[in-house]
């Protein structure tokens, strides 16, 4: 009988990946009607300021966009939060692999964006 030989995994390139990850988080902000780009390709910053996506109508957001199969998102969301400016509140915005978008954030920074919305609700408007 003759062997089964196992093919060989494809080796996965990290960069790539998550370039080709910002560019889907770019494409899904677009297609809810919000102008965005990815940083790095622009403006070439490191560090501060240094979010992944950018988005003029979100800018109150540090988008971090991550890509994996795997994630840490305490580590994630720690590298958010040392790059966000101070009026900023850190997103982790993240897939995986036939997966759905999903956005992590602190819980006060969740009540701090829905404010508007329960504040509107009493008021009658």
């Amino acid at each position: 009988m003759p062997s089964v030989k196992n093919k060989p995994k494809k080796k996965v390139h990290s960069k790539g990946k998550g370039i080709r990850g910002e560019l889907e988080f770019v494409h899904l902000l677009k297609d809810y009607g919000y102008f965005a780009e990815r940083s790095q390709q622009y403006s070439g910053l490191a560090g501060r300021d240094s979010a992944d996506v950018i988005c003029k109508d979100l800018s109150f957001l540090h988008f971090e966009v991550k890509r994996v199969e795997c994630l840490n998102l305490t580590v994630a969301y720690a590298q958010a939060c040392k790059d966000k400016n101070d009026n900023q509140a850190a997103i982790v915005a993240h897939k995986r692999n036939h997966g759905e978008w999903m956005i992590t954030l602190s819980a006060i920074n969740f009540l701090k964006i829905v404010r508007p919305f329960k504040d509107r609700r009493n008021t009658g408007k």
